[in-house]
């Protein structure tokens, strides 16, 4: 029986996350594919990765392909007020010759590295209909003690027409808040995430502000990529940005309340919230 292919794909490396609770898999990309997923939208992920990655007991739900890699990307994360990031492993760049062909018009697409490892042939190569991208692992970079810090996007400009929305936080442009300036010059959605204040989504030359659900914040982890994609699934499916802003916010909420990849919430747990809290509209501010 042929394997039905997904309509979500989600790109970037996956990590083993050392936390004060021990070592747990994670990578924006793996918790996008599982949002993806847990939403009923059929999810695929392209990786790279180590055979210490347990993929076995965590690819459950969605399709995967990957470069085998001598490492698997590895963070030490500290939560102190704001997290503080120490990579001890990176895990081989995702080339664009590491896409299946039948994978190559997969329609909705979330490039979302970790540690710069998606370049531009491998954007060029795939071709969705809706296509995201959570800046964070071309934001930043490492010292020789794999201290982590926020740094320009060299090739930020060539790449972002290629982007219908893209996502980043605060902390990722931190000293550079100018980014998201020219990200609103080239991508028609942009949003800016505030955690517990909410997020600012820039469309059409308006600013809207997305109120925050309440939530038990236990790990905060993964909160954006399950936000950029619940709102890449519910924006696909109904072509309705307010909508899908609603339907991000109370997922991502509902990320946070676990620690992990357990938090992210199935499709009935955000009804559930919604018919809860209300549809708590984004705001023109």
């Amino acid at each position: 029986m042929t394997q039905k292919l997904p309509e979500f794909l989600a790109v970037g490396h996956v990590t083993l996350d050392q936390l004060d609770t021990g070592i747990t898999p994670g990578g924006s990309a793996l918790y996008a594919a599982i949002t993806a997923s847990r939403l009923r939208m059929p999810a695929g992920i392209l990786t790279s990765m180590g055979d210490d990655f347990p993929r076995m007991q965590v690819f459950s739900g969605f399709q995967y392909r990957y470069t085998k890699s001598p490492h698997t990307t590895s963070f030490i994360n500290r939560y102190a007020g704001r997290r503080s990031q120490q990579i001890r492993a990176v895990a081989d760049h995702i080339g664009g010759d590491s896409i299946p062909a039948e994978w190559t018009h997969i329609p909705v697409v979330y490039f979302c590295p970790v540690a710069g490892e998606i370049g531009a042939e491998l954007i060029h190569r795939l071709q969705p209909t809706l296509a995201g991208a959570g800046l964070q692992g071309w934001l930043r970079t490492w010292d020789e003690e794999g201290s982590v810090w926020p740094a320009r996007w060299k090739n930020g400009p060539s790449l972002l027409r290629h982007f219908h929305m893209v996502i980043m936080s605060e902390e990722d442009v931190a000293g550079m808040e100018d980014i998201v300036d020219e990200c609103r010059r080239v991508v028609p959605m942009v949003f800016l995430t505030r955690g517990a204040r909410g997020s600012i989504l820039f469309l059409k030359g308006q600013r809207y502000h997305i109120p925050a659900y309440s939530a038990l914040d236990i790990d905060p982890t993964g909160a954006g990529d399950v936000f950029g994609a619940a709102f890449m699934v519910a924006y696909y499916r109904s072509r309705n940005w307010n909508k899908a802003a609603i339907i991000a916010s109370c997922a991502a909420s509902l990320a946070v309340e676990a620690r992990g990849i357990t938090g992210i919430p199935t499709a009935k747990a955000v009804s559930a919230r919604l018919r809860q809290f209300g549809c708590r509209h984004p705001i023109e501010v």
